[in-house]
């Protein structure tokens, strides 16, 4: 018998809680996924429609992500 665990379910997170997470303005976040803008990083989780007019990040993706950049950092 498989006991589904809470941490494998999708968790998505909204701007805010990524400003938190990161420690960046709504407009860096944004320029990171913006390809042309000359702080664009491919790394950077890509947000997705959860809505008409809302967008969230997986939070698994973020955590993944900030791990990538402690590594790249040490």
């Amino acid at each position: 018998m498989q006991i589904d665990s809470f941490e494998d379910e999708l968790r998505v997170i909204r701007i805010n809680r990524l400003q938190v997470m990161l420690g960046l303005s709504r407009s860096t976040i944004y320029e990171r996924i913006k390809p042309g803008s000359k702080w664009f990083d491919s790394d950077f989780p890509k947000p997705f429609k959860i809505g008409s007019f809302a967008v969230g990040w997986d939070l698994l993706e973020i955590r993944a992500f900030i791990e990538l950049k402690k590594q790249d950092g040490r």
